[in-house]
């Protein structure tokens, strides 16, 4: 289901790959629910794709909780932007972590930001190393 969908749009049959994206989110697949998302996104179904950016998130997958708190971010929705930025930064995730830092700084939290570019840093992310050593905190 969920391979057809992606190949579908290339060939040209754009509403059934809907169809498919639609299924393949509806059977739980974090994947399918975040490119539905987009899609919905792209056609302006603002509501509904945050539904299912909301849901992919829900499985724990950190592209889509990354996808969900930078969507939350662009509708400046800070403070949930950093809940879920934090939710995946604790998980492990270095993008996360970097996101997190930068939120936190233009939040004017700067220890904890620092905390987190040195986590990311720490997970080899040159952009974190990079902030910490213009110290741009």
């Amino acid at each position: 289901m969920w391979t057809l969908a992606n190949w579908l749009p290339r060939l040209g049959q754009v509403q059934e790959a809907d169809q498919w994206h639609r299924r393949a989110a509806e059977t739980g697949n974090p994947h399918a629910m975040l490119a539905l998302a987009r899609r919905l996104e792209r056609g302006g179904q603002h509501e509904e794709a945050e539904h299912w950016y909301r849901r992919a998130a829900g499985t724990g997958d950190p592209h889509a909780i990354l996808a969900l708190a930078a969507r939350l971010r662009r509708a400046e929705r800070a403070d949930e932007a950093e809940h879920w930025y934090r939710r995946a930064a604790k998980a492990g995730d270095p993008q996360a972590m970097l996101a997190l830092a930068g939120r936190l700084r233009d939040a004017g939290k700067a220890q904890e930001a620092e905390v987190w570019y040195r986590r990311a840093a720490d997970t080899g992310n040159p952009h974190a190393a990079r902030a910490i050593s213009r110290k741009a905190l």
